[in-house]
């Protein structure tokens, strides 16, 4: 496999030097610019300044001073060059977007070669090319050069390709800040590759003010609780950590979303994912129910959670707990405070418990409800013995799909343990994301002894 993987990575090597050959002309006046000013002035600023020796260089493209997705064949071509003259500097680190691995580390570019071609009318253009410091979001001064002159045929038609060879997320292509789920699914990636057997104790996941940001949190919060990687707790004060999502660096519309593990006793803190984003407009009210779900008035229903925290408690042996051997029995109270279709089902080393099969569900009133349930034994010191789950639901056609989708889970009612686990919670994932906010849900993890974690 490995002289494969040489032999593909020369030939990505050898087509994008040709394609750059051919938008890049040797007698072309853009190429002697890049060659004469360009080049030169970056290989003696970051190959001999003690600033840039252990930091990471990317290139990125820029529109209005901005980091931007738009990034076209020109630009491509422009930065395929510039990167093979910075190649043969001592010390220097370029960014390699194409990871080698799904698993590489969550490592942050310090510095970007920033590339805006402006496009004026006919053939002429204005192409700028800087450096970006992405920690202090300055230009870095003295290094900074313009070129203004006529495109060739070749070049013309390079800056009307659009291309996405960069990894989505990186600085040159970020996500939308709408596409919630892509980013929360690339973040949880990169956190199961750093942290793949979690942490132990309780996680509190801090929700950034700003709207978009928040809805990116809830999605992560929402695949955390779907991954046994760590046990959330509801408050602060409960947590041995702390999870936080912030927009770590801003440029404007572009800002670089940073995932932090951040440890409460000693305020050790460790970057575990990060991905760029590129922000839109927020409207008036963000909130928007989906066209197959029954729209109702905007209320706290769409703002605030009608579950209370899940609070738990020991309980004698009886009723489900009859036959729990030597192990605990809990029992699981909770405060529903509107009229809501409520569905529940307990984990135990991977297999779900579901007290009710059928595919209809009833609506319950406000009111305190109480669940009983068996606690099991530990499959590992570190992974809580019983997870509870409460999901309270609006609309019945939703809480129906819902109730179907969880009675086919691993082990729930009669079926094989052996269920897919992944396609099964990948279906409750997608089902939750089109029912949006029309379900909340809740979650408690327990330890051997029925005390919550």
């Amino acid at each position: 496999m490995r002289p494969m993987a040489e032999g593909l990575l020369l030939w990505l090597l050898l087509t994008a030097a040709a394609s750059a050959a051919a938008v890049l002309e040797p007698r072309d006046p853009l190429l002697r610019w890049l060659d004469a000013d360009v080049a030169p002035q970056l290989v003696e600023r970051l190959g001999r300044h003690p600033d840039f020796r252990h930091a990471v260089i990317d290139f990125m493209a820029v529109t209005d001073g901005a980091p931007s997705g738009d990034s076209t064949r020109l630009h491509a071509a422009v930065k395929h060059h510039l990167r093979q003259r910075l190649i043969a500097v001592e010390g220097l680190q370029l960014h390699l977007e194409a990871a080698a691995s799904a698993c590489a580390p969550a490592r942050s570019v310090d510095y970007a070669i920033a590339i805006e071609i402006d496009r004026g009318s006919g053939r002429d253009a204005r192409i700028t090319v800087a450096l970006l410091d992405l920690h202090q979001r300055v230009w870095v001064s003295g290094l900074g050069s313009s070129w203004q002159g006529r495109l060739t045929q070749a070049q013309r038609r390079a800056h009307e390709q659009s291309t996405q060879r960069a990894v989505p997320g990186s600085a040159s292509s970020p996500f939308a800040a709408r596409e919630a789920t892509a980013v929360a699914a690339s973040l949880l990636e990169q956190i199961q590759c750093l942290l793949p057997r979690g942490v132990d104790g309780g996680v509190f996941l801090e929700t950034p003010d700003d709207p978009q940001l928040e809805q990116i949190a809830l999605e992560l919060r929402r695949r955390l609780l779907l991954t046994p990687l760590f046990v959330p707790v509801e408050r602060a004060q409960d947590a041995e950590w702390q999870l936080r999502v912030q927009a770590n660096r801003d440029f404007g519309s572009t800002a670089e979303l940073v995932v932090e593990l951040i440890d409460r006793g000693s305020d050790a803190r460790q970057r575990l994912a990060a991905a760029f984003i590129q922000r839109g407009p927020v409207a008036g009210n963000a909130h928007v129910v989906p066209p197959t779900v029954a729209s109702a008035p905007v209320s706290q229903w769409q703002t605030r959670s009608p579950l209370s925290p899940l609070t738990v408690a020991a309980t004698q042996r009886g009723g489900v707990c009859r036959d729990n051997r030597g192990d605990a029995c809990a029992e699981v109270r909770m405060e529903l405070a509107e009229a809501a279709h409520l569905l529940v089902f307990s984990t135990s080393n991977q297999v779900v418990s579901v007290p009710q099969c059928r595919g209809d569900t009833e609506l319950r009133e406000p009111g305190e409800y109480r669940f009983r349930l068996p606690v099991g034994a530990n499959a590992a010191a570190h992974r809580p013995a019983t997870g509870f789950y409460a999901i309270a639901v609006r609309d019945r056609e939703a809480a129906q799909a819902l109730q179907r989708i969880v009675a086919g889970a691993p082990g729930a009612c009669g079926r094989s343990a052996e269920t897919e686990r992944d396609a099964w919670i990948n279906r409750l994932d997608a089902a939750l994301q089109r029912f949006g906010h029309t379900v909340h849900w809740r979650a408690v993890h327990l330890d051997e002894k029925a005390r919550p974690l």
